[in-house]
Formats: C-alpha cells, structure tokens, sequence
C-alpha cells in the first residue's frame, strides 16, 4: 500500500492502528481490521474511475500495477516481470515485491535483490 500524507490517510492509518490493537476477534489480523474498516464507510463510497474508489470524505484509493509492485508469488513463481520485458520489452524489475516472511529472504537474496 501506498499512502499520500494527507490527513484522510492519517486518519485511516489512525484508525487502523486502533483497530489492530483492539481486534473483534483473536483471528482478525491486518487485512481484516482494514477490511472492516472499509467496510463501515461503505455508505460513502463513490466510484470516480475504472480503479479507482472516493471512499472517506478525501480519501481516494486506487489498485497498484502489479508490474510495478507486485507480490512474491507474482515475481518469483509466476515470473511476471521477465515477461513483461520479453513480450512488451518494458522495464525489468518492479520498484516494490511484497513477500511473506516465511522465504522472503532466501527467495530475494537468490535473485540478488536482497543482500
């Protein structure tokens, strides 16, 4: 995610540090407390183009590239960005993947992205 510093984004990222600190139930993690609270603001919710959403008063939200921040399963198993510049000759690798933890460190450091 990408945050502009407006005082809408802080206000979302305010209520979603509250959120995770006092979650519903002791599953709910960070995707499902800023799930939920999209969710209560839904009433206001305003398309304004083909991925893009006016959700909260001045907050915007819009979908990312996958070429360009894309995730670990997209990079190292679906071999997107590879590609991406043999079929559309663009750049080669995307400004941000987003890897778990769990081989984030073997994967990037076995593509030299990590050292």
């Amino acid at each position: 995610m990408y945050f502009r510093p407006t005082a809408a984004a802080v206000e979302l990222l305010r209520t979603w540090g509250d959120g995770l600190r006092s979650p519903v139930d002791q599953w709910e993690n960070d995707q499902g407390v800023f799930n939920r609270i999209l969710s209560q603001w839904r009433s206001r919710w305003r398309k304004v183009g083909a991925h893009t959403l006016h959700v909260h008063d001045r907050l915007t939200l819009a979908l990312l590239p996958v070429s360009t921040f894309c995730s670990g399963h997209v990079f190292f198993a679906q071999h997107l960005p590879k590609r991406l510049v043999r079929e559309l000759r663009c750049l080669g690798y995307p400004e941000n993947i987003r890897c778990s933890l769990s081989l984030a460190r073997s994967r990037s450091r076995s593509r030299s992205l990590f050292a």
